[in-house]
């Protein structure tokens, strides 16, 4: 068994969102969610943490939406099969 899969598994919407601040004002500043591999920046620490939350909420809307989509895709399947069904009886 390896590392990763000794992890549990987190939600995004419950990963912390992590920030840092450069030594020089020349570098930006930095905010990762969690473990995620990509980060976001900012001339301060909050613009670099609310770009990170916003790209956070864009991701669950998409998410939601999909498993929405999902969800009414199979119902209108369900329903077509149940129509099929009812002609053949």
């Amino acid at each position: 068994m390896t590392d990763t899969d000794k992890k549990a598994k987190v939600h995004v919407s419950d990963m912390q969102i992590f920030t840092w601040s450069p030594d020089r004002a020349t570098v930006p500043h930095l905010a990762i969610i969690g473990g995620l591999p990509m980060h976001f920046t900012g001339s301060t620490s909050a613009i670099a943490r609310e770009r990170a939350e916003q790209w956070r909420t864009e991701e669950l809307d998409r998410l939601a939406r999909i498993k929405a989509n999902a969800k009414a895709a199979a119902a209108k399947v369900t329903a077509r099969n149940l129509a099929k069904k009812e002609l053949t009886q």
